[in-house]
């Protein structure tokens, strides 16, 4: 759900982007972790739109730019973390910025992100925060026999989704929902918001468990 969550907020949507929601088996996966039916349904009923008229996909395109790109848009809200949450709210060191303290996870693993125009992402704009967590998960599952590596990573998880994600995401969420009259983005914040709960609750659990 990372990866998808990151390619969403990466940029403008187009027709290879949204050809993965029936080529890479995205309806099926969603319905089996979501109660949302609705927001379903209406994301496919968006996608499909889209796929037999190519007017549709410049229409999403610019309901990105105006919700995610361009400051001046009436509906603008940035995807970006340190709008949001101040240093107060995740670190006493003052002397580093959101975007500094989230890039220095960024190089504890050697990670380098860039989007589809090979330019490095702000660090923490939300798609690249979301393909971190990605990363994060499929390296736990790659070293789940590897205790110390096991214990490393799933410490730096459960870190970096309490700073750098459940700090700020219902407040943009929300703003939005309030903003936003695309079916699209709203379905997607919508299963998001699911999402965003049942990490919550999961992160949780792996704490209760560390006492």
């Amino acid at each position: 759900m990372y990866d998808l969550l990151s390619e969403v907020f990466a940029g403008k949507p187009n027709k290879e982007f949204l050809e993965k929601f029936h080529t890479e088996g995205l309806l099926g996966f969603l319905n089996e972790f979501s109660d949302c039916k609705n927001a379903i349904d209406s994301l496919f009923i968006v996608v499909n739109e889209c796929l037999s008229d190519d007017l549709k996909i410049k229409i999403l395109s610019t309901d990105y730019e105006n919700l995610f790109l361009v400051p001046v848009a009436q509906t603008y809200i940035p995807p970006i973390a340190s709008a949001f949450i101040g240093m107060e709210n995740i670190n006493r060191n003052l002397f580093y910025t959101v975007s500094e303290e989230i890039s220095s996870f960024f190089n504890g693993y050697g990670i380098i992100f860039t989007n589809n125009n090979t330019s490095v992402f702000q660090p923490d704009h939300l798609s690249a925060i979301f393909a971190f967590m990605s990363f994060l998960v499929n390296l736990e599952e790659k070293n789940k026999y590897d205790v110390e590596m096991l214990k490393q990573v799933n410490k730096d998880e459960i870190l970096f989704f309490q700073r750098y994600i459940n700090s700020w995401i219902h407040v943009f969420f929300s703003e939005v929902l309030s903003r936003s009259q695309s079916n699209f983005y709203n379905s997607i914040i919508l299963l998001s918001r699911e999402f965003i709960k049942q990490e919550t609750v999961y992160f949780k659990i792996e704490l209760n468990k560390k006492r």
